[in-house]
Parts: structure tokens; C-alpha cells; sequence
């Protein structure tokens, strides 16, 4: 009889625990979030890149296409801005054409 007894009371003290959780539950008000949620906008970005063979990527050991890339990464990393990028290389000597033209230029005194 005893050991009906001990469960009797084991089973009283399991109802009101779970009694008084159900109630703490459904009558205390649930605790509101205090940061605020701030709806950030996307912001629409066109980089133009104007350069030489720097712009355009010679010598980019990671091929991705000069520096415009990586700018676009690091902004659009962010999550506050959508980058469109048009590279616009200059169509002038390149520097490696330049210096053959200049070793083989004529030697003369007038520079």
C-alpha cells in the first residue's frame, strides 16, 4: 500500500507541475523582440571601369576579370546594393606593345 501511495503523490506533484507550466504558458504574455526590424532597401549601382590592360584584368591571377569584379563582390556582399559593371578598356597602346615600340625606335638625339 505504501508504494501506491508514493505513486499517488508523485502523480499529484506531475499534474501540478505540468498544470502550472500549461498555465504560465498560455496566460503570461510572451516577451516582444526589442530590435527593431528595419526593411533595407536594395540600391541599384552601375560602376564603370575606364582603364588600360589593369582594367581589363592582364596579369589577374585569381581570372576574374580585373578590379571591377572584385568591387562588385564587396558591394554586393553587403546585402544593401545590386551592381551592374561595364568595363571599358582604353584602346590605346598597351604598355607591352609601347616598350617594343620604344626599344626599337630610331636612336636620334631629338626626343
Amino acid at each position: 500500500m505504501t508504494i501506491k501511495k508514493a505513486f499517488r503523490s508523485i502523480g499529484i506533484v506531475a499534474l501540478v507541475a505540468i498544470s502550472a507550466f500549461l498555465i504560465l504558458c498560455f496566460a503570461v504574455p510572451s516577451a516582444k523582440s526589442v530590435i527593431n526590424q528595419k526593411t533595407q532597401t536594395v540600391k541599384d549601382i552601375k560602376i564603370v571601369g575606364l582603364g588600360d590592360s589593369l582594367t581589363e584584368g592582364v596579369g589577374d591571377e585569381t581570372k576574374q576579370g580585373g578590379y571591377l569584379p572584385l568591387i562588385k563582390g564587396d558591394l554586393e556582399a553587403t546585402n544593401r546594393y545590386r551592381v551592374t559593371t561595364q568595363n571599358l578598356v582604353s584602346v590605346a597602346i598597351p604598355a607591352s606593345r609601347f616598350c617594343r615600340v620604344w626599344i626599337s625606335r630610331p636612336k636620334s638625339n631629338q626626343v
